[in-house]
């Protein structure tokens, strides 16, 4: 699938859902909140071509209310601006 303008692929992140991560400026960052998808992470699909803050790859947390949820294959992902990715881990 090819992202247009500023909008990013992302999927759910199962693996490090209930992980705790740290930043490099020691943020402990943990998925432990039941709270929907408010907390959860997402790893990045693909990009559209006007994307400069993610790359593929990159695991991020965002704004779920403004995603769009979608199929891709028979696997769920979501369709979000990139205005509303919040925090990049592997930054």
């Amino acid at each position: 699938m090819k992202m247009l303008n500023d909008n990013v692929l992302i999927a759910l992140n199962e693996e490090v859902k209930e992980a705790e991560r740290v930043t490099a400026s020691g943020i402990i960052l943990t998925g432990t909140v039941d709270d929907d998808r408010s907390s959860k992470p997402a790893t990045v699909l693909a990009i559209g071509p006007d994307v400069t803050t993610v790359e593929k790859g990159d695991i991020v947390y965002l704004d779920w209310a403004t995603a769009i949820r979608i199929t891709v294959n028979g696997n769920k992902a979501s369709i979000i601006a990139e205005k509303h990715i919040k925090a990049r881990i592997n930054a």
